[in-house]
């Protein structure tokens, strides 16, 4: 975690603590208090961020040199938060369903 490179991703200490570990510890304070969801939608829409900021020209070069971050990063963030954005709506989808379900009036039984 601490290396120059994990396979074909770069990164260092300040990229490994900052957004690898942060972000997994700060999902445990989520877990903690049941918001599992909260923590999928906003770490989606924060690594799609991310990825976006790393193909913009003007912000790439910053990123490479303070989180080393490269091309071949910004697509697996991407790819990741979009990836966490499609698990928060199917979730959100199922809770809505299964809310339906329950408050459904009862049907009443058939009679012959």
């Amino acid at each position: 975690m601490f290396t120059d490179d994990i396979g074909p991703l770069p990164t260092n200490r300040i990229h490994a603590v900052g957004l690898n570990l942060g972000v997994g510890l700060l999902g445990f304070g989520f877990a903690r208090f049941g918001a599992e969801a909260l923590f999928t939608l906003v770490s989606g829409l924060g690594m799609v961020g991310l990825a976006i900021l790393g193909f913009l020209p003007l912000t790439s070069n910053l990123l490479y040199t303070r989180l080393h971050m490269n091309r071949v990063e910004s697509w697996f963030e991407l790819i990741a938060g979009l990836l966490s954005l499609a698990l928060y709506l199917a979730a959100r989808a199922s809770a809505s369903a299964g809310d339906e379900a329950r408050t459904a009036p009862a049907q009443p039984p058939q009679t012959h």
